[in-house]
């Protein structure tokens, strides 16, 4: 049920941002912010790629997104917390050793 696929991810929390940078190296930064446990890459279209971040309970790390775009001139459109859709709990179960 989708209550159930929820459950499974109900410690995880996400945060999506907008950011203007070299996609590899945002990328490799966010992986290392302390508590990011996943970092999903897909292009806007236009110079922003829009990065959805899983973390750990516990762990908000908007400002730790903010200050490496801030030092390294990355344009920064939107960084907001969000909660796991059906579609993304689908997407972690099924491409996770979790899930299996």
């Amino acid at each position: 049920s989708p209550a159930n696929l929820r459950s499974r991810l109900a410690g995880a929390h996400l945060v999506r941002a907008e950011i203007r940078g070299p996609l590899a190296l945002v990328r490799d930064r966010l992986q290392a912010l302390p508590g990011v446990k996943e970092v999903r890459c897909a292009d806007g279209g236009d110079d922003f790629h829009t990065v959805t971040l899983t973390t750990s309970p516990g762990h908000d790390v908007r400002q730790d997104i903010f200050q490496p775009a801030a030092a390294n001139g990355w344009g920064l459109r939107e960084l907001a917390r969000d909660h796991a859709s059906l579609e993304e709990i689908f997407i972690h179960l099924t491409t996770t050793d979790e899930g299996a």
